[in-house]
Order: structure tokens, then sequence, then C-alpha cells
């Protein structure tokens, strides 16, 4: 259903199973503009030029072990950490982009 898909590109959720087959899959995605896309290889909104932290983030997102750590939410949801840490919000914000990138139900072939 619609509500569904609005969920999911919201929260996208990745098994172990389809983390281990992404790199062998070839299937393209269509937006819902029409358009064909590979999950991953996507592009990322720029906002005030900030285009040279897109390709870091792009390149990042190529690197399995990095990738498949944070496609997987549980793997650093729960992972205790010390009173005051404003650095974890970049692990999880980190960790929604790879899941959006890699998003196969994605709206559109570029995420903000």
């Amino acid at each position: 259903s619609s509500l569904d898909d609005i969920k999911y590109l919201l929260n996208p959720t990745f098994t172990e199973e389809h983390i281990a087959h992404l790199d062998a899959s070839t299937k393209m995605s269509r937006a819902i503009d029409g358009s064909l896309y590979m999950p991953g290889i996507v592009g990322l909104n720029n906002i005030k030029a900030n285009d040279y932290c897109n390709v870091v983030l792009q390149a990042l997102s190529r690197v399995v072990p990095l990738r498949n750590y944070f496609l997987r939410e549980e793997n650093y949801s729960k992972v205790k950490r010390p009173p005051g840490d404003s650095a974890y919000l970049l692990v999880q914000r980190y960790g929604e982009l790879m899941r959006k990138l890699w998003n196969p139900r994605n709206f559109k072939t570029h995420v903000s």
C-alpha cells in the first residue's frame, strides 16, 4: 500500500540476506517519476556547495564492511555511550543516509 511505501521510504530496513546479495544484484529500481536507478548509486542533494562532502559520503557508501554495518540499524542502535555524547547523533544520521542510499524503493533518484 502507499502508506507502507512511505513508511519504508522514511526508515528503510535491510535483512542480512538482502545485504549479502547487494553487490551481486544488477536489478534496476524505478522511481515514482519513472526514471531508473540502481540502489547505492543515487545522487545526494547539493545544499550550499557541499559537493565535496557528497563525494566522500558516496565513496564511504561503497566500502562494503562499513556499508553492511550501517545498513542494519540494530548494529549500532543499542551501543552504550557516555552521558552527554552528542557524537552518537552523527552515527545515527550516517546510518540513516546509508539506508536511504541503498533503498530499492526510493521515490526519486536522489536523497536528502
